[in-house]
């Protein structure tokens, strides 16, 4: 299919009958305003624009996570680190305290 791209005036003359378009052939080809084009190009551009800077945004995204989940390990170790620290001295306290012997009852 053959698309030719006129003008309205020459749209106009075409739709009434003039012979304005030598070699046409309604078989095979379509006539259509330039201003169709126009708006349909001016959306894709808008289109293109707007997934350009959302591409953009989930780069900077990824980033901001890979940075998160950096920052999160480095808390996790801090926290397996404390953990065990605090367990070690709790043991040491266990084995240093003296025990109390167990005394019966009172009476």
């Amino acid at each position: 299919m053959v698309v030719r791209t006129i003008d309205a005036a020459t749209l106009a003359a075409a739709q009434a009958g003039l012979p304005t378009l030598p070699d046409f052939d309604p078989k095979t080809q379509l006539i259509c305003e330039r201003a169709v084009f126009a708006e349909l190009r001016s959306n894709l551009e808008n289109a293109l624009h707007k997934l350009s800077l959302r591409e953009e945004e989930v780069a900077r995204l990824r980033q901001r996570n890979a940075q998160l989940e950096a920052d999160y390990a480095e808390e996790r170790r801090f926290h397996d680190i404390t953990l065990k620290e605090k367990i070690a001295l709790q043991m040491k306290i266990a084995a240093t305290t003296p025990k109390q012997r167990g005394r019966g009852p009172k009476g």
